[in-house]
């Protein structure tokens, strides 16, 4: 249990483990329903996740129309910019969709000259996934927008908090991966 050390108007300061925590008394009425009703926890992070991705999918599919590129485009080619040539079975592992789903819109974003597949030299079953010079000429755009909604995403947060927040979403989607693959047997 934290201790209070300070209270400076409507502000808290608190210690942790490492440093002291700087806490608006708003969030720490929030902060103590959040943890006296832990049955809503789980409701309330999820909502908040599903807002959130629901949001992300409604923005670049906006602001990507004019160029017919979909969200889920967007992340592969994101991955396809800092791996060209990444087998299409690392994408869907990558983003743990289901391998059909991956082909679909791959040989959408081929239809659309954004992307070439070929034949793995080595394993002959597999398809590596090549960028276009169209797909590249559009990375400036498309970096610059995803810096945009990260921006907005992140606005009045310090580089630490970016960090913190990063590191724990990323644990939390390594535990959910983990769980899953647990309940079916191994595969995700």
């Amino acid at each position: 249990m934290n201790i209070l050390l300070v209270c400076l108007s409507r502000y808290f300061i608190f210690p942790t483990r490492t440093c002291f925590t700087i806490v608006d008394i708003s969030t720490i009425f929030l902060y103590d329903e959040f943890i006296s009703q832990p049955e809503v926890n789980l409701h309330v992070i999820g909502k908040q996740i599903s807002i959130l991705f629901r949001q992300l999918n409604l923005y670049f599919n906006r602001e990507l129309s004019d160029i017919h590129i979909s969200s889920t485009e967007l992340l592969y080619l994101s991955s396809l910019y800092a791996n060209d040539g990444i087998p299409q079975d690392d994408l869907a592992q990558e983003y743990t969709v289901d391998k059909a789903a991956v082909t679909r819109t791959i040989q959408l974003m081929e239809k659309k000259g954004l992307v070439l597949r070929r034949t793995d030299a080595s394993d002959k079953r597999a398809k590596k996934i090549y960028l276009t010079e169209k797909a590249r000429s559009l990375e400036p755009k498309l970096r610059e927008l995803q810096a945009r909604w990260i921006s907005a995403m992140t606005e009045g947060m310090n580089t630490s908090e970016i960090a913190h927040f990063t590191k724990q979403v990323h644990t939390m989607a390594e535990r959910a991966k983990q769980l899953n693959q647990k309940e079916i047997g191994g595969e995700t």
